[in-house]
């Protein structure tokens, strides 16, 4: 595997085959690290991260607005067929 695992979306970790909704998940988390300053799901534990990813909930600073968190909400949906863009 190559790439930023901070970016992967759940369904290239689960190995479920991947396409363009695997990039609109990435998408989601350069706008919440560019909002917030971390990665999304983040932990310095790799295990933590990539469960995290799978199957965790996002929490979302409160200065998040409604319509940024509904934006990030909608490239976070664990089920790419339902992903914004896909």
């Amino acid at each position: 595997m190559c790439g930023t695992p901070e970016y992967l979306a759940p369904e290239i970790l689960m190995k479920m085959g991947h396409g363009k909704a695997a990039d609109w998940w990435t998408l989601g988390a350069i706008i919440y690290e560019m909002l917030t300053g971390m990665p999304p799901f983040y932990t310095q534990n790799r295990n933590e991260l990539f469960e995290r990813i799978k199957f965790g909930q996002l929490m979302y600073p409160n200065w998040i607005t409604n319509a940024a968190k509904h934006l990030l909400e909608s490239l976070f949906n664990k089920n790419p067929a339902k992903r914004l863009g896909t």
